[in-house]
């Protein structure tokens, strides 16, 4: 079997009964699946929320090549241009486009929808999270959960949204690393509004002239000559779907999206803290929740 970048041997500390899922498996995969006998697995290094690992057959679809999943830079093996790069990027915010663009109802989601109030039970929900999950050597937040409960607006039209938007959960075309192929990770999919979506992706979009700390602590290569800035993305997905938003509307859904990725990144440190890992990437996370701290104070004082 080929090799699958970011896959490598399972933790001990994360092993699983590999036999108990694969019954699992033969018994709820549809089609012919080729799941007999037992899998190779292997666990994934990225990701953090929650454990994941590859498990493959020896009786299941032949590879093509290894997969193309971006991580932290653009490989130079692909051979992509700063124009290949450009027109990648530009496809990522089609892709999120058309996603905001399908017809729930007809899609059979509308039962995922909640009603009015989406932002409001986001704020509530991640401030609440936040303070459940603090630890003493982290800030307390409390500022910019003020400021997100003040500045909170009126939900925009629901759409089927992501909530995980970002490179390294797009698959791209082997044979045209420029084309999307699939979209990964819809754990957290749901329906509400699109502009809290939106925020979430780009609270990941690190781009080149940002602080170093910033740049450090990246997970996709949007800092490489080609991609477009923040703004630009805003620019973009706006006039695609016919949206007026005001700098100063748009100020929320940054200042948001980078509050609930804090939110993230202490969820994760907590569990390193309170001895629940021993995974020691898990405990680097406190220094993203501490410049993600000061890096919305930022955003609040320029508002």
């Amino acid at each position: 079997m080929s090799e699958v970048a970011g896959a490598g041997p399972v933790r001990d500390e994360d092993a699983f009964d590999v036999e108990r899922v694969s019954v699992w498996l033969r018994e709820n995969a549809s089609g012919e699946a080729g799941l007999d006998g037992g899998p190779e697995v292997q666990q994934f290094v990225g990701g953090a929320s929650n454990l994941t690992y590859l498990l493959r057959y020896a009786g299941g679809p032949a590879s093509g090549g290894r997969d193309v999943i971006l991580r932290r830079e653009v490989p130079p093996e692909l051979g992509l241009s700063r124009g290949d790069v450009n027109a990648l990027c530009r496809t990522a915010i089609d892709t999120l486009v058309a996603l905001h663009e399908v017809d729930v109802a007809a899609a059979g989601l509308a039962e995922l929808d909640r009603g009015a109030g989406y932002v409001h039970r986001q704020v509530e929900g991640w401030c609440g999270r936040y303070r459940r999950a603090r630890t003493d050597d982290v800030g307390d937040f409390e500022a910019t959960m003020a400021w997100i409960v003040a500045h909170e607006p009126v939900d925009r039209p629901h759409v089927l949204i992501h909530n995980d938007f970002r490179f390294d959960n797009l698959v791209l075309d082997p044979a045209d690393p420029t084309r999307i192929v699939g979209v990964l990770d819809w754990e957290m999919a749901t329906v509400g509004d699109p502009l809290m979506d939106l925020g979430a992706a780009l609270a990941y979009w690190v781009q080149a002239d940002d602080h170093p700390a910033f740049l450090a602590v990246r997970r996709q290569p949007t800092h490489a000559p080609g991609m477009l800035t923040r703004a630009e993305v805003v620019e973009r997905y706006c006039a695609a779907r016919d949206l007026e938003v005001t700098p100063q509307q748009w100020r929320f859904y940054d200042v948001f999206g980078c509050f609930r990725l804090a939110v993230i990144a202490q969820q994760i440190y907590y569990r390193f803290h309170e001895g629940q890992t021993s995974n020691r990437a898990y405990g680097e996370f406190r220094e993203v929740v501490r410049f993600l701290d000061a890096h919305c104070a930022g955003l609040i004082s320029d508002s």
